[in-house]
């Protein structure tokens, strides 16, 4: 990738937020933006035009998956691969997030490593797609 990989993260949870922005800026050397509520989440995702999504799925006002829909609605976001961060973890609430468009989901408590390395994954196929 011939700039820094950014990544949005759109989370009501300032805790989460200040963890997984260390960790992913610090020592994974991305460009991490973040957002609290759904709707600057989704005017920050058609302005820092980040590579990757992380959403929670437990939002006030609307839920993750209508953030991902809006998304998923917008020519300048509706190819942005989303990451579903969520306590939610039965077998239909993951096959409805895939279905509705997610490209992955993390459980919490999360993993910030196995987020890490799928990420550096996600961002190696990106690579792949710039150089054809």
């Amino acid at each position: 990738m011939s700039q820094k990989p950014k990544i949005l993260l759109i989370d009501d949870d300032p805790a989460v937020i200040a963890v997984l922005t260390a960790r992913l800026e610090e020592r994974e050397g991305f460009d991490v933006s973040a957002a609290l509520a759904p709707e600057a989440g989704i005017a920050q995702a058609k302005k820092f035009r980040p590579h990757v999504i992380l959403l929670d799925w437990m939002l006030p006002e609307m839920n993750g998956l209508g953030v991902m829909d809006r998304l998923k609605s917008f020519r300048r976001t509706f190819h942005i691969p989303v990451f579903m961060l969520t306590s939610r973890n039965t077998m239909g609430d993951v096959e409805m997030a895939l279905e509705r468009g997610a490209a992955g989901y993390f459980t919490k408590p999360l993993d910030i490593k196995k987020i890490c390395e799928r990420l550096k994954r996600e961002f190696a196929v990106l690579d792949q797609g710039e150089v054809k």
